[in-house]
Parts: C-alpha cells; sequence; structure tokens
C-alpha cells in the first residue's frame, strides 16, 4: 500500500476511535478501505473521460500488460484532473467514514490538507 494512502487510512482510524485494532485485524481494516477509495478514484476518473476517450480506454484494458498505472497515464494524457478528483475522492470518503465531516480544528484540516497533497502529488 502507497505510504501516503497508509497515513491517510491511519489517521481515519484515529479520528473514527478504532485505536485498539492491532495487527492482522488493523490491516485487513486498512485493506478493505484502500481497495474502496482506489475502486472510487479509478470510477470517477473514467467517469470524467469523454466517450470516445471512455471507448480507446475499454480497448486498451483488454491488453493482459495494461495496469493501473498504464491507466493513470491515460487519464492523465486526455487532460484529467486527476488530483482535484483524488482530493475529492478522499475528502468525500472521509466524510462518509466518520459520518460527520472533517473535523473543525484548524490543526485537523492542516493535518488533513498536507496528507492529502502528499497523495497526489508525485
Amino acid at each position: 500500500m502507497d505510504a501516503n494512502l497508509d497515513q491517510f487510512l491511519e489517521q481515519l482510524l484515529v479520528d473514527k476511535g478504532m485505536t485498539s485494532l492491532e495487527g492482522d485485524v488493523r490491516e485487513e481494516v486498512k485493506a478493505g478501505m484502500a481497495e474502496r477509495i482506489l475502486d472510487q478514484i479509478d470510477q470517477a476518473c473514467i467517469n470524467a473521460l469523454s466517450e470516445e476517450q471512455a471507448a480507446e480506454l475499454a480497448k486498451l484494458v483488454d491488453d493482459e500488460n495494461f495496469g493501473q498505472k498504464e491507466m493513470m497515464d491515460f487519464i492523465a494524457k486526455c487532460g484529467i484532473d486527476t488530483t482535484s478528483i483524488v482530493t475529492g475522492v478522499l475528502l468525500q470518503f472521509r466524510s462518509f467514514y466518520l459520518n460527520g465531516g472533517i473535523p473543525k480544528t484548524e490543526e485537523n484540516k492542516a493535518s488533513l490538507a498536507v496528507i492529502l497533497l502528499s497523495f497526489v502529488q508525485p
């Protein structure tokens, strides 16, 4: 798992008060959350494509050598603002997961901003 995504998920667990999860259980919970986030990012990026771009992508995914990296390269080549999409998905996921939106303290907002920026910047 990407270190920035892992940090984001760790903070979610802390903010949710799930600090007692340990070992394999903690890793399983984070893996499940990461899978959902990545699926949502993929779907949001695909939804941002034009019909022509989506048709081209559909042809490319049939190639067994076409993986996640190739898909993200294709989407970036199409001019899709992946930074905005990733940020939006992470904020939406966080809000949904915590059932109350983003914490209102400036410290928590700043912490989340740093995590989000590190996640979306190469």
